[in-house]
């Protein structure tokens, strides 16, 4: 009996001394954790206590992951104190809730780590940052909530990472952005719902405009909010890449309601020949043009050259009029750049574009995947690549002329852009 109590003894101290006693509650740099339900990781809870402007949130707690921001976590209409300049979020965050961050008037700079894991930005997640300029938007987001950016009025670059997740936008996500300019949803191939005005801008007095000039909308779309493309005033081109008839779309009452431009669909289906209506002091008239396999759109500035990459199809530069592209090889030294003519480009290659005009050029898919050139030196940013002022090299207009220049120590390629190394 006593050497079967011993060895009782001993293991019940031995469970003692390897089981982990986790924390209900953590406080870090002032901003709560709690513990989750089943005790798998830990919820950002709230951020009253903040002691820092730049927050860094940590992947992990006591060993275990932090896997959501809590509903009114920084909502500065909850007794935060606003007082927050940059915050990174980690890869193991899965949820943005409602209100996250709302009303955070300083916050200028939201950066997703790499591998970013997260699933879903609630409602009014980033409403009314009136700082922040331009997000990068994680491949793994699948919902964005309603007014999640409604109000953020300095917002110009919303870019979705490629081969993003996103099925949905919410009602009114974008409304209130007056100073958009560039919006990439042709990246989101399983996009499926856009809401009622969700790139809808009103100011308070009159109607308003944001300026974005250019949206492709991407082949999975079923489903348009009312509204939805309302007031796009500076709008040039707007790019429908489905295989569908308008009478196939969902669509909610006057999508292009005060909107001007052009809309771009397969010519082998049938849209109405103009979208109009209004009134007599805001009368509005969108035209429409049937194209061949529309797959993207590729804007040529005033100085007739740019660079370019589609990464989700292959394109047959042969078939768009007035515009030509070519693939960029260095010399064995590296010190002279040739640019070669191709015609078929597969996706993911970046190519240099030469256009009679400057503008907006709809372009064609080609019948085959085709095969990138082995000898095209042209690669394509993630975000994370920035200048040295010696080895990154980027098409620039100088006073010398169109080239390839260096790129001063410090300056980003912008995400989806080409450059030389």
């Amino acid at each position: 009996m006593r050497t079967f109590v011993l060895h009782s003894l001993c293991l019940m101290m031995a469970l003692l001394a390897t089981a982990r006693i986790v924390a209900d509650t953590v406080t870090q740099d002032g901003v709560s954790y709690t513990l989750n339900a089943d005790n798998s990781g830990y919820t950002l809870t709230s951020g009253k206590g903040l002691t820092v402007t730049d927050l860094v949130i940590p992947n992990e707690i006591n060993g275990l992951p932090v896997t959501e921001i809590g509903d009114n976590a920084f909502n500065a209409y909850q007794g935060f104190n606003g007082n927050l300049f940059t915050v990174t979020i980690p890869a193991n965050v899965t949820r943005m809730g409602e209100n996250a961050f709302t009303y955070c008037t300083k916050l200028t700079t939201v950066t997703f780590e790499k591998g970013s894991k997260l699933k879903s930005m609630g409602d009014r997640c980033l409403a009314q940052c009136f700082q922040l300029s331009e997000i990068t938007i994680p491949a793994s987001v699948e919902t964005i909530g309603h007014s999640a950016f409604n109000g953020c009025h300095t917002l110009k670059r919303v870019i979705f990472e490629n081969d993003s997740q996103l099925k949905s936008i919410g009602n009114w996500c974008f409304q209130f952005t007056e100073a958009m300019t560039e919006m990439n949803l042709e990246a989101c191939q399983q996009l499926q719902t856009l809401g009622d005005c969700t790139l809808y801008f009103i100011s308070d007095t009159e109607w308003g405009s944001n300026r974005v000039e250019t949206l492709v909308l991407p082949s999975t779309l079923t489903s348009i909010g009312e509204n939805c493309f309302a007031s796009l005033k500076q709008m040039k081109a707007l790019v429908f890449l489905g295989k569908k008839n308008w009478s196939d779309y969902t669509v909610g009452s006057y999508p292009f309601f005060n909107s001007k431009g052009t809309v771009y669909y397969n010519r082998d289906y049938v849209f109405p020949e103009s979208f109009s209506g209004g009134t007599d002091q805001e009368p509005y008239s969108i035209k429409t043009a049937g194209v061949e396999n529309p797959v993207g759109l590729a804007n040529v500035g005033d100085a007739k050259y740019a660079t370019y990459a589609l990464h989700t199809a292959t394109v047959d530069y042969g078939k768009v009029a007035g515009l030509s592209a070519y693939k960029a090889t260095y010399n064995s030294s590296r010190s002279t750049i040739t640019l070669t003519p191709v015609t078929t480009v597969a996706k993911d290659e970046a190519v240099v574009l030469k256009a009679d005009t400057a503008g907006y050029y709809v372009l064609t898919g080609a019948e085959d995947e085709g095969t990138k050139s082995s000898d095209n030196d042209l690669k394509i940013s993630d975000g994370t690549v920035s200048g040295d002022g010696t080895t990154i090299w980027v098409l620039a207009n100088k006073d010398e002329g169109v080239g390839f220049y260096p790129l001063a120590e410090g300056v980003a390629v912008p995400y989806g852009k080409a450059y030389l190394q």
